[in-house]
């Protein structure tokens, strides 16, 4: 059991060698880059927080498109089986280019209160033709 402060700052994606493209980007919930290799083991267990930061890069996603943080209890490859991790949902537009977007801190949905969940990025919004370009991403969760 954790005591005291603490804070968990998860990266999900930190290419250095150029943005990272998320190819025809589609309107329904997509995992991040279309797969699910980011989704990540997560411990929390005493958070109440949680944050997304992401870097938005070169071609903007379609208007309306965004990145959210959502989660399920068990692993799945399944992108329905993802909910929103936050009491409301933790997310970014992503029809913009070259700026740092910040979800701010919400509240943790007290049915995440678990040792482990499974933490995703879904995409959403895009129009299956646009790609849009991100760098660093990151959850943060106190």
């Amino acid at each position: 059991m954790r005591q005291g402060p603490w804070a968990v700052h998860i990266t999900i994606h930190a290419r250095t060698d150029g943005a990272a493209t998320y190819k025809n980007m589609p309107v329904a919930n997509s995992f991040l880059f279309n797969s699910h290799r980011h989704i990540t083991l997560v411990d929390t267990e005493g958070m109440s927080l949680v944050r997304l930061k992401v870097n938005k890069q070169g071609t903007a996603g379609a208007a309306g498109a965004k990145l959210t943080v959502k989660y399920s209890p068990t692993f799945s490859t399944n992108v329905s089986n993802y909910v929103d991790l936050g009491v409301t949902e933790v997310s970014v537009p992503i029809d913009n280019v070259n700026t740092f977007l910040d979800s701010g801190w919400i509240e943790i949905s007290p049915d995440t209160h678990a040792d482990d969940i499974f933490l995703a990025i879904v995409g959403s919004g895009g129009n299956g033709t646009l790609d849009p370009q991100f760098g660093h991403i990151s959850v943060s969760m106190a």
